[in-house]
């Protein structure tokens, strides 16, 4: 039938854009990825002439873990304890908004935990590993009373060495509630 030979042809010939579509896209994508560098000048410039970018690497670069040094101000801000605008509280609250019934997304509460506070979403991910580990490990210590109570971060503390070792830097205390 002539009905089916065009709709065969009209068919084919948007699978054939859809295509072309998605070469442009990723030749698109492809360019971006690989433009070449910005210039950059042959001798450092003094530390108070550095743009912000270059000043934040540097700052890393002081840190023995995955936090800066600006990570560590602003975790100083929000303080220690387990009030909800400590740093605790907030760790535990985005802890809680990535935990899932069947998992726990340590992307979400990076990023939470990022947006939420300021800090770096690196550095938020040595909190989103604690997190996962709190929630394969110590739900039951921990489901049934507060973030804050004892039995929660009795069974939680069992990874605050890895989490220190990831920040590299001094955090805010948790106190139980």
């Amino acid at each position: 039938s002539s009905r089916g030979a065009g709709t065969a042809e009209e068919c084919e010939l948007s699978l054939r854009q859809l295509r072309a579509k998605k070469s442009d896209q990723e030749v698109a994508a492809h360019g971006a990825l690989h433009e070449a560098p910005k210039a950059v000048p042959d001798e450092p410039q003094a530390p108070v002439e550095l743009k912000p970018a270059v000043a934040a690497n540097a700052t890393a670069t002081k840190s023995k873990g995955k936090c800066t040094e600006d990570d560590e101000a602003i975790m100083t801000k929000f303080g220690g304890g387990s009030g909800s605008n400590s740093f605790p509280g907030r760790v535990a609250a985005c802890g809680k908004h990535a935990a899932g019934w069947w998992s726990f997304n340590k992307g979400s509460m990076a990023f939470c935990l990022s947006r939420d506070t300021g800090i770096s979403e690196d550095c938020a991910s040595c909190f989103s590993s604690a997190g996962a580990f709190g929630y394969s490990n110590c739900k039951i210590q921990c489901l049934f009373g507060s973030w804050c109570s004892d039995s929660c971060l009795s069974c939680s503390s069992v990874h605050d060495e890895e989490t220190n070792t990831c920040a590299g830097v001094e955090m805010p205390k948790v106190t139980s509630c």
